[in-house]
Parts: structure tokens; C-alpha cells; sequence
């Protein structure tokens, strides 16, 4: 009875997962989006606004520049290294692009690898942007919006361009939030 109560719960999910895909995918594709979301989802588009948070930090906390750097470094490489080597082996959901019962419109040269869950590029962006929220130089409003709004947008671009569903974006942003509080924690207590 248990069993096919979570069976529906589950089918009911994936079902709206898709159906949500599809709407971001193919629904409300547009030309603008089709230029503007491959370049929102590339890592290398993101750079100048690393550089920008790391002269800030670097002005605010020269003493401390160094560790503030590891705690971003070091946590990075563990959410980007166990969301690859770890989850999505474990739970070998395959890409909307791979998937041969869904039409995708893939915006981009190659789909990636094969699995999809959780979403890296969400888990990184999001433990990158709640890290930063956890440093009082960026508790003010004006960079909590835009702070927020950044994995927001990536996570956005990886549906758009059919590299990921809704559910391996949001898994991914709850990942990457959770081991941001956590290593801070850590963090905090050890290391500043």
C-alpha cells in the first residue's frame, strides 16, 4: 500500500518535472532567450564577477584574504567533486538531451555528460552565492537580490538550453546551499 502511494507520488513528480521542462525548453523559446541563455549557463561568462568578489573580499579582509579564498576553494571542489563522482552515479538520471521519449531543443554543441541529477552548475552557483551570504560583507540588500538572483539565472539557462529538468536544478541549489552553511560553519569555528 506504502509502496504504490510513493510509486504515484513519484510518477506525479516526474511528471510535472517534464511538464515544467518542456514549458521552459520549448514553450517560451524565443530568440532572445536562444542567444542570451547559452552564455548565462557558461562558467566562463561568470569570471569578471569572480574577480570582482574576490578585489572586494581582498579590500575588506586583506588579513584573512587567504582563508576566505581556501573556504571558497576547497568548497567548491568538494559540492563540484561529489555531485559528479558521487550522486549522479548513484542516481543515474539521464539528460533531457539523452532522453530518446522527450523532444529537446539542445542549444548547444554537446549535451554534456550523461547524467543529470543533481545539476552541478546549480549546486556550484548556489553554494558560491550562499557562501557569500554568509560573509558579512555581503549582507546588505542590493547584493542578497543579486547574490540570489545568479544561480537563479544559471540554473534558468541549464533548462533552457536543454541540459537539465527543473528537479536536477532545484536538488542542485538545496545541495549546494546545504554544504555552503555547513563548511562555513566549519569554517568559522576552525579556521577565521
Amino acid at each position: 500500500m506504502l509502496e504504490a502511494i510513493v510509486y504515484k507520488i513519484a510518477i506525479l513528480i516526474y511528471s510535472f518535472d517534464d511538464s515544467l521542462f518542456k514549458f521552459i525548453n520549448q514553450t517560451i523559446a524565443n530568440s532572445f532567450f536562444d542567444f542570451l541563455m547559452p552564455i548565462l549557463r557558461n562558467k566562463f561568462t561568470w569570471v569578471p564577477v569572480y574577480i570582482f568578489l574576490f578585489v572586494l573580499m581582498y579590500n575588506k579582509f586583506k588579513n584573512k584574504f587567504i582563508l576566505y579564498v581556501l573556504y571558497f576553494v576547497i568548497g567548491f571542489a568538494i559540492v563540484d567533486f561529489s555531485t559528479h563522482q558521487f550522486l549522479k552515479p548513484f542516481f543515474h538520471r539521464v539528460r533531457p538531451c539523452y532522453n530518446d521519449f522527450l523532444q529537446v531543443r539542445l542549444l548547444l554543441d554537446s549535451c554534456g555528460g550523461k547524467w543529470s541529477f543533481p545539476s552541478s552548475h546549480a549546486a556550484n552557483h548556489a553554494f558560491i552565492s550562499f557562501g557569500l551570504l554568509q560573509i558579512p560583507l555581503f549582507k546588505n540588500k542590493l547584493y542578497t537580490i543579486l547574490i540570489i538572483l545568479w544561480p537563479i539565472l544559471v540554473g534558468f539557462a541549464q533548462i533552457y538550453v536543454g541540459v537539465h529538468y527543473p528537479l536536477d536544478i532545484l536538488i542542485g541549489y538545496i545541495y549546494g546551499i546545504l554544504i555552503a552553511i555547513l563548511w562555513y560553519e566549519i569554517f568559522r569555528r576552525y579556521l577565521i
